[in-house]
């Protein structure tokens, strides 16, 4: 009976190693807007969960703060922004992308 405990300690703490995420791979939905735009910034990507709560990373253009160096190849085509779902807003613009 105590094998049976000590296996299933194991497989959790191994479970719960792998799940946790590092500073760098900090999850958009646990931040505000203002933390999630320096974050992409900074890293170039951003962790959000997927609908089966798995930890995804996320690059999806350039970042907003560079907005204005961004121009699109075809005529009239305007960026748009880029955005996910942060503690306190529900469409955080991160980046632009044609």
């Amino acid at each position: 009976m105590s094998n049976k405990i000590a296996v299933t300690f194991l497989a959790a703490g191994a479970l719960l190693s792998a799940v946790s995420l590092t500073h760098a791979q900090q999850l958009a939905e646990e931040m505000s807007c203002a933390q999630a735009v320096v974050h992409y910034e900074q890293n170039g990507s951003i962790y959000v969960m997927t609908k089966r709560k798995f930890a995804v990373p996320v690059t999806v253009g350039t970042p907003i703060g560079q907005a204005d160096t961004v121009f699109c190849t075809r005529s009239g085509a305007l960026p748009r922004a880029q955005t996910v779902r942060t503690r306190d807003k529900r469409r955080c613009a991160i980046a632009v992308r044609c």
